[in-house]
Order: structure tokens, then sequence, then C-alpha cells
């Protein structure tokens, strides 16, 4: 993979290190290419130690430093040399950040409570404190969620601080709040995609969910952003009993738009869903919708699933982390009110940003720890599409069967494992 700046990072990690580039993505990289790039130059010295410690020939050395060397500026690359012994990375690849919990909307199926909640906000400098530390973490990656981002105060201000210390940004919005004068400043920034949300693709189906008018406004909204924003736009939809029909239909319409993804996620019963059971899907609803999107293909549109076991896909997934998720292990939620959480999911946290800073939560919560160090199950382990679904969600193993090493009871491959109410906590 060529890299098409020479703003880059090498973290050091117990696996050997990653490179980050100014975009967010990231790169494996073992111990020999840690070497290599930590050594920065190509000589004889370098080739004698690689050879001593793991036996490569000068041939194989020289021949793997010309093609890191081609991919990125060895010589230009900033180190982060923060390396603990311990069996996790020394700092999350993204950042999610529920900016607020205020919204316009009250939506049926919202996992937030958004819009009930009035929740304390963090004030203007422990919003800075955050991007500070993820600056001198080496986090990339920020993605912004709610409620509504443009209620929280000072949003487009936060932004353009993120920006300016060369965070990657994504948000997700409703869009009501957007217009031509906001896209402007937008295009300013560092932003890769403004995801909008959207649960269904007739004004019937989302406007059940998401209320009276919003299906013919977001559409209007949607369509101004892909004319005028630079960078990526998509839309998303959470699948749910109302709309689960209705996928074939929402791909067209984002091609329509001309929009540059679709996102599916799945409806999960926490929040106000877990108030609107009818919404819910079943073990099998959901296996079959994500087996018929695997198959389905309209140009031009890039379609995003949680987890996508019935296709060819690769998943950039870090074997040394361990068993489960990404929560705890390369990602972090952080909520309004500055509480951090392995999950965007969970309702509680052990740790605030204010009291704390972003590396020491990192490193020393018990619940973080909790999510990175699972036992897993056999199970799991064994399953041939383990290194796809990586177990699926553990939030929704913990929520029905509160236990966080129990089998996702939406598992793709056990198609009878249903959820079992005596079972249940």
């Amino acid at each position: 993979m060529t890299y098409d700046n020479n703003d880059l990072i090498f973290r050091r990690e117990f696996f050997g290190g990653l490179v980050i580039s100014s975009n967010g993505r990231c790169y494996y990289g073992d111990m020999v290419v840690r070497k290599i790039i930590e050594h920065q130059k190509l000589d004889d010295e370098l080739i004698t130690q690689i050879n001593k410690q793991y036996g490569l020939s000068k041939g194989e050395v020289i021949n793997l430093y010309k093609s890191i060397n081609r991919n990125c500026n060895i010589r230009n690359m900033k180190i982060l040399k923060n390396l603990h012994p311990k069996n996790f990375l020394t700092a999350p690849l993204r950042v999610f950040y529920d900016i607020t919990y205020k919204c316009n909307l009250h939506c049926k199926h919202c996992y937030t409570d958004s819009g009930n909640k009035n929740k304390v906000e963090l004030d203007w400098n422990d919003k800075i404190k955050l991007i500070d530390n993820m600056v001198d973490m080496g986090i990339k990656k920020l993605s912004i969620a709610g409620g509504e981002p443009f209620i929280s105060n000072k949003f487009l201000y936060f932004l353009q601080y993120a920006s300016s210390k060369e965070i990657n940004i994504s948000f997700t919005t409703n869009s009501l709040f957007i217009n031509s004068t906001i896209i402007s400043e937008l295009n300013k920034l560092n932003i890769q995609t403004i995801t909008v949300s959207l649960d269904g693709a007739t004004s019937e189906t989302n406007d059940y969910i998401r209320g009276e008018g919003t299906y013919n406004k977001v559409v209007k909204q949607t369509s101004m952003l892909s004319k005028k924003f630079i960078g990526d736009v998509a839309l998303r939809m959470t699948i749910m009993k109302h709309n689960l029909n209705e996928w074939k239909k929402f791909i067209e319409l984002a091609s329509i738009l001309e929009v540059e993804k679709v996102k599916f996620n799945c409806i999960r019963e926490t929040g106000r869903a877990s108030l609107n059971s009818e919404l819910l899907i079943s073990q099998n609803e959901y296996i079959e919708f994500i087996k018929q999107v695997a198959k389905h293909e309209i140009s031009g549109v890039k379609v995003s699933l949680p987890v996508n076991p019935f296709s060819n896909c690769e998943y950039d997934i870090i074997d040394e982390l361990g068993f489960g998720c990404s929560g705890g292990k390369d990602s972090i939620t952080v909520a309004p009110d500055g509480t951090v959480k392995p999950c965007s999911q969970l309702v509680n946290g052990d740790a605030n940003i204010k009291e704390k800073s972003l590396s020491e939560i990192w490193q020393t919560s018990k619940l973080i720890s909790e999510f990175r160090n699972l036992e897993g199950n056999n199970i799991c382990r064994s399953c041939e599409i383990y290194d796809k679904c990586r177990a699926g969600c553990r939030y929704r193993a913990l929520r029905y069967y509160n236990n966080i090493n129990e089998i996702d009871p939406f598992c793709y491959k056990k198609l009878n494992l249903t959820i079992d109410e005596s079972r249940r906590k």
C-alpha cells in the first residue's frame, strides 16, 4: 500500500508497531518492520542486528527495507516510542465521541435515548483536552455522533480545532441544521465523511421512526450535501422490523442521491428501542438480511455492514489483541459528560476525562480491561468464520446473558441458538 503523504506516525506496539497516515488509515508491522523503521537507514549495523535477532539474510533485509521505503519515507516518519510491556495497544486507533444527547428528533429506536436527556456536556476546555490527549497518544481518527452534533455548544469551533490538530474527522447527523454556509465551512476542514441518518426508503417508514416530515427534509439535505460537500457523504439506516424489507430501495435511493456509501447497522435492545419492542428483529431475520445484502451490488454505491461473513472481503484484524470485537481493544467511546467506556452501547463507564487523561484511562480502566482481556468461548474460537465475525457483538452477549464471553445471540452460524429466556438475565 502506497501512502499519499509523508505525514506519517509510527507507533511502537508490543507486537511490533503501526504505521498511521494523516487520513487515519493504519497498517500493521511486525518486529522486523519496527527495527527497520526505528533505525531509519539501511546500513551494515541494521542488517547485522536483524540477521542475529530474526534470521533474515542480507538480501531479505535489503528487499524489505526497499519495499517499506517505497510505500513511505522512513526518514521523514515521526516515531512515537511510548511502548509499554502489555498485551494491548499503547492507544486506541479511533475515538467515538457522543458529543451531546440533545436532539431535535425523538426517534423510536434511539439507543442513547437522546432528546430526553439533558446530561451536562464537557465544557470547552475539556473538549480541547480530549483532542490534545488524542494528539499526544497518536490517535488520528475521531467519529462524532449524538444526539444531534449541531446542537452541541460550539460544534463548528470544535471541528475546527480538531482539524487544526490533523485529526481525521467523521460525524453522523440528521442533517436538518445543515445549510450552504455550514457546508462551506465544513469544506475547509479535515472531515472525511458526513453520515446522514435515514431509517427508511419511503416517507411512511422513515417518518414512523423519526417523525413526520423528516424523510422529505433529509432527502433534500442529503442531495445538497452530495453536490456541495467535498468529502464523502453516506446514508445510514438502522435495520429494524419496519424497514427490513426496504434495504434494496434504500441503496437505490443512495444511488439517485449520488452519495458514496450506505451504512447498515442492527437495532439493539437498549435505550428507547427497549420500549418499542415491535421494532426488534430476530436472529434469523438479521442473518437473512446480511446474506441478501452481501450478494447485492449497485454501481457507484459502497455498502457497509457491521460484519459480513458471507463475502470475500478481508478485515483488518490484529490477531495479537485477542478474542472479541474492537471495543476496548482498538477503539473507545467518550460520552457527552466525559465518561469513557469501551463500547457506545454501554450505559456506564468507570472513568471520566475530566478527572484523568485519556491515556491514563486507557491504561487503567477496569471496564476497558474487561472488554480487552476476554476469555472467549470454544465454540467461537473453533468456528470457520471467526476471523471475519470476531465472535460478533460482545454487548449483545452481555445484555442477554450477563456474560461477555457468551455466544452472540445473533450468531451467524448457530441458527438454532435463539435467545434462551431461561438463561437470560
